[in-house]
């Protein structure tokens, strides 16, 4: 997101950079009501690992585009879809997590330790994006964002083998 704004801006400064931070959100908010049906259809592992391609791909091109010095427009277009399966990846995230733990302790503790994960990305990220910045350029962001989420898509891979997480998740409801 900030790569994006800052390449935007040189782009076409400050206008540009409001049109492509709405050319970001509008696109993620239309699609995000997606994300439930996906995930009931196809299974939220699936759709997790599934997402985490997808971004990794769509930052990968990102980045190519980027750094090949390809029209702006193309890359502001690769930059939406990123954004738009990210907001497959929090719900499926969300659906997995009951399928993994086997106590609610390990729920909570699991819960807990995302939560923690998650507010300190919210100020990691864009700092090491500055750094990036830096020192490199916005492909150079994009390309770092693609091996991290490549790395998450290997990470979920053995989820796919788990027994059903939506049984696992309903053993967590009251009365069972």
């Amino acid at each position: 997101w900030v790569a994006m704004l800052v390449f935007a801006y040189e782009q076409g400064g400050m206008t540009a950079t409001g049109l492509v931070s709405l050319g970001l959100l509008i696109p993620t908010a239309l699609f995000a009501p997606f994300a439930g049906p996906l995930i009931d259809r196809f299974g939220a592992s699936r759709v997790l690992l599934g997402a985490y391609g997808v971004q990794a791909a769509a930052m990968t091109c990102t980045a190519a585009a980027l750094l090949a010095g390809a029209p702006a427009a193309a890359c502001y277009v690769l930059g939406a879809v990123t954004a738009m399966a990210l907001a497959v990846t929090h719900p499926a995230h969300a659906v997995v997590s009951p399928g993994i733990a086997r106590t609610t302790e390990q729920l909570v503790a699991l819960n807990a330790v995302t939560g923690w994960i998650l507010s300190v990305g919210l100020a990691a990220a864009p700092a090491l994006a500055g750094l990036i910045l830096g020192i490199s350029s916005p492909g150079a962001v994009y390309a770092s964002g693609a091996v991290c989420l490549a790395a998450a898509a290997l990470l979920v891979v053995p989820l796919r083998a788990r027994p059903s997480l939506r049984r696992a998740a309903a053993s967590f409801l009251p009365g069972r």
